[in-house]
């Protein structure tokens, strides 16, 4: 893995000491109960998320922090395809916020059995506000489409003797396709529309392609913009800062005019090691030189969000390790 032993050693250490199973009202299956307590949350379950990178396999394991200070167990994703943290991440959250919902009500002891603890979701399950909904999807309320969830608890960390146990969502038992398409079709049941598989190495490919298609979409934003945008809503860009090291520093410039092939703006981003640029200065970047656009609204945020950060977030790398 990429990430130094040590600290997963540390990170499993402090994961067994709070993940004890405690005992639950007693339940005659495995299997939620039909009627459940009624939610009364929207936000999605608080949870940090941690990302560990097995560079041979090119696979990476999600693991959650967070979960123990609201009494359930953590929860992880191992083995995934490069490009599904952002659809982890969502399945977690939704899966999280439905135990919080159930807690009392269910056995989480079922999840040492084989048959582990199983676990109805509908669209409805899903946090109205969930941020890990790619922008681009509808969720309508309501839908009559279900997903069951197997969890179970399995071992993590190096400590093969006493290791701490994690929930891990998984199939049904008797599921015959193999697991990264069985995430994608589960989020997509579920209103998330996650992508179909590729490596952790298609990252760059991603990003040039997300970049393309922000370019041929220009001609369409310039009009926007000349039309006039909401009266809280602002335009941004995404361009290229030359560092110190000679390499590249992508931040953010909010629009202000556009006139012959030329954008002016204020930069929105504070570079970390780009010499000569500060944080609010104006600028003037060449239509060429935009990589992406997005729409920010000061009372909503981001309303279209830029291309090439779905990506990012698909592919985890907002995540910390």
């Amino acid at each position: 893995m990429s990430e130094p032993t040590d600290f997963l050693s540390v990170f499993a250490e402090l994961l067994k000491a709070n993940t004890a199973v405690e005992g639950e009202a007693a339940a005659t299956s495995p299997t939620e109960p039909a009627s459940s307590p009624p939610r009364d949350i929207d936000a999605p379950v608080p949870i940090m998320f941690l990302c560990s990178r097995n560079e041979a396999t090119d696979r990476a394991t999600i693991t959650t922090l967070g979960l123990m200070f609201r009494g359930l167990p953590e929860m992880m994703v191992p083995e995934l395809a490069g490009n599904h943290a952002q659809a982890t991440r969502f399945l977690i959250n939704t899966l999280a916020r439905k135990l919080a919902s159930l807690k009392g009500v269910v056995r989480l002891e079922d999840a040492e059995t084989e048959a582990g603890l199983i676990v109805t979701l509908t669209r409805d399950d899903v946090a109205p506000n969930e941020p890990f909904v790619r922008h681009d999807d509808e969720l309508p309320r309501g839908d009559a489409t279900a997903v069951q969830v197997r969890l179970h608890f399995e071992p993590f960390g190096d400590d093969d003797d006493d290791p701490a146990m994690l929930l891990r969502p998984l199939p049904m038992l008797g599921f015959g396709g193999d697991l990264d398409h069985w995430l994608r079709d589960t989020c997509r049941t579920l209103g998330q529309n996650a992508p179909d598989p590729l490596p952790a190495s298609a990252l760059d490919r991603e990003l040039a392609a997300a970049a393309e298609r922000a370019q041929a979409a220009l001609p369409s934003i310039r009009e926007r913009f000349r039309r006039g945008l909401a009266p809280d809503e602002s335009l941004l860009v995404k361009v290229a800062l030359v560092t110190s090291g000679g390499g590249a520093e992508h931040v953010w410039v909010r629009v202000v005019g556009w006139e012959d092939g030329t954008l002016s703006g204020v930069l929105e981003s504070q570079p970390l090691d780009c010499p000569g640029y500060t944080l609010g200065q104006e600028m003037r970047v060449a239509e060429s030189d935009v990589e992406d656009r997005c729409i920010a609204s000061q009372s909503l945020g981001i309303v279209e969000p830029g291309l090439t950060d779905a990506i990012v977030l698909d592919f985890g790398v907002d995540i910390g390790g």
